[in-house]
């Protein structure tokens, strides 16, 4: 738009299917050590658009001033899906948890950008909100160690609405065509 503004934009269509079906074994057995909360066959569907928008107005040939938004999705990994116990350590146990959803998180940056013969400096400041976050929560399992330690299990669940603010600079010098040295700063708060 004119010499100075400039904008991208883009939609991306995600689909996510998480299956899980357990066959070959004693199901009831296995449902009494994994607890009946913890369902063994799912399936899941996942179908989401993720909207990107930045825009760029040059102030300068080699200045400019950036403004972006997009949505992300952050899906649960396989370890934190599969249902069977693994232990840390012989008095903590991790297990996964089928029913977790995935997370959301809408992003905004306004960003700075100049540029020198060999230095280039970029700054920006954030803000980012994630709902449907993962947490691990801890939860006696009633079994103790040979020696009368209770047995601890961490299980991840979708608890929390996360929200964080921030401001990144970076740095980066080249002295030479083989050589570049750079580095950042990010200051944020989480809640």
């Amino acid at each position: 738009l004119g010499k100075r503004l400039s904008f991208l934009l883009g939609l991306r269509l995600e689909n996510t299917q998480l299956k899980g079906e357990v066959i070959g074994v004693d199901i009831a057995a296995l449902q009494e050590i994994l607890g009946p909360e913890i369902d063994l066959d799912f399936d899941k569907n996942y179908l989401g658009l993720f909207p990107t928008l930045n825009i760029t107005y040059e102030l300068a040939e080699n200045e400019n001033l950036t403004l972006g938004y997009n949505r992300r999705i952050n899906r649960p990994r396989g370890f934190f899906i599969n249902p069977f116990p693994s232990r840390s350590s012989r008095t903590n146990v991790f297990q996964g948890n089928p029913d977790l959803d995935p997370a959301f998180a809408n992003a905004l940056d306004l960003g700075y950008l100049k540029r020198w013969k060999k230095l280039t400096l970029t700054s920006s400041v954030y803000y980012q909100r994630e709902t449907n976050s993962f947490e691990r929560i801890q939860e006696e399992t009633g079994e103790v160690t040979s020696d009368s330690i209770a047995i601890i299990r961490s299980l991840p669940i979708n608890l929390s609405t996360n929200e964080r603010i921030g401001a990144e600079l970076g740095v980066l010098y080249n002295p030479f065509k083989w050589w570049r040295v750079n580095g950042s700063f990010n200051f944020f708060q989480f809640n």
